[in-house]
């Protein structure tokens, strides 16, 4: 079932698809928790500061997107840009260097992009069908 139009806030904004901050877009939680675990089983020093993300940056627009190839349903859903959504300020690009960590630990994220999308759809879709 679509229930009204998909507001986005802003779709040309710039996101790196693995990188773990509020702020940024679904990222596969299951590669961030993975590099948590070996942050702890590798041993840092307190006070150290580390990136963790991925290679693949894409604008919010692009993800939403790829959401909608997704969806059997995608010629009924609309798409506004929701102006209140939109940040005054906001970095237009976010690529962390995580090579730091990467020499640390050895992690590298391994689920793709489109996994991750598609693994997002189907939860969402879980959650719908479950209320």
């Amino acid at each position: 079932m679509v229930r009204g139009p998909l507001l986005d806030g802003a779709p040309v904004m710039m996101r790196c698809s693995y990188r773990a901050s509020w702020a940024c877009a679904p990222s596969s939680m299951r590669d961030m928790a993975r590099a948590y675990y070996l942050l702890l089983m590798t041993g840092f020093r307190p006070g150290e500061c580390y990136n963790i993300g991925g290679a693949h940056s894409c604008t919010v627009g692009e993800m939403l997107n790829a959401l909608l190839a997704l969806s059997p349903k995608r010629s009924e859903i609309e798409i506004r840009v929701d102006l209140d959504r939109l940040r005054p300020l906001d970095a237009d690009l976010q690529v962390p260097d995580c090579r730091k960590f990467t020499a640390h630990t050895g992690w590298e994220p391994t689920i793709p992009f489109a996994t991750t999308m598609a693994d997002l759809l189907q939860y969402q879709r879980e959650r719908i069908a479950a209320s």
